[in-house]
């Protein structure tokens, strides 16, 4: 069933994409890696083939990134208590 259908009204889905590094990665190759993805997903030509394919970059900081999965994690735990989705 849909989210609808399960009993989740007004709910909205997006899909995002993102990068992970092992936990223990040096804050500074950290800072490289995000500065590499921010650079490539700013490049016009890259913004435009994102975009023709539905998808819009939105780099971000470690921090903000954190924020997103976060913010997930919480938004999937409401949708499976909401339509009391049990595993099998």
């Amino acid at each position: 069933p849909t989210i609808m259908e399960s009993g989740v009204a007004d709910y909205v889905v997006n899909s995002w994409y993102g990068a992970l590094a092992p936990a223990k990665t040096p804050p500074a190759a950290i800072a490289r890696l995000q500065a590499a993805f921010a650079s490539v997903l700013n490049q016009p030509q890259v913004k435009e083939k994102l975009l023709a394919q539905g998808a819009e970059a939105a780099p971000s900081t470690p921090a903000e990134f954190d924020r997103v999965i976060k913010d997930e994690l919480a938004k999937w735990e409401y949708v499976i208590r909401a339509a009391n989705i049990k595993p099998d």
